[in-house]
């Protein structure tokens, strides 16, 4: 599953990395953030519920100004619909494109 989100009132980069480590924080969630490979300037996270299996990864391209989220079938969990739904109502889905 991939779901593409755009958080529209943030318009700065950093604002929109720290407002998503915030989010991903207030649902009780653990990250790591590093650069994903073969983008340019990525922020990449493996988002994790503590004491269950499942990752959610999210990236965030800056020269696209675009936020995503995805599920890998190997990383797949019960929590992640919920966690999906949280965050899309917070970061407005991108229906521009």
């Amino acid at each position: 599953m991939l779901v593409s989100v755009r958080q529209i009132v943030i318009s700065q980069e950093n604002d929109c990395v720290n407002a998503f480590d915030l989010a991903v924080i207030a649902l009780g969630l653990t990250s790591k953030r590093f650069p994903l490979k073969g983008i340019t300037g990525s922020i990449h996270w493996h988002i994790k519920r503590p004491g269950e299996s499942g990752t959610l990864e999210a990236t965030y391209d800056p020269k696209g100004q675009r936020l995503w989220l995805e599920v890998r079938t190997n990383r797949a969990a019960t929590w992640q619909p919920a966690v999906i739904e949280s965050l899309l109502s917070q970061f407005k889905p991108d229906t521009e494109s």
